[in-house]
């Protein structure tokens, strides 16, 4: 019983460590991909619904 505790502990400590270091090193590497010579923009994804195709265009122009 103690042993799966403790094997149990040490996955908690895993994981933790795992979730606290991947989302810095994600950040760094934007940061460096947006300071290198040559990368002239920023990067973003939208996602638009199907009533945004039902609008009139003017309606979706102001939207944006």
């Amino acid at each position: 019983m103690k042993s799966a505790i403790s094997t149990f502990a040490r996955f908690v400590v895993l994981v933790t460590v795992v979730l606290v270091l991947v989302p810095s090193v994600q950040a760094a590497e934007q940061d460096k991909l947006l300071t290198e010579p040559g990368v002239y923009g920023t990067f973003a994804a939208f996602s638009l619904d199907a009533d945004w195709g039902k609008q009139d265009q003017a309606v979706r122009i102001a939207q944006l």
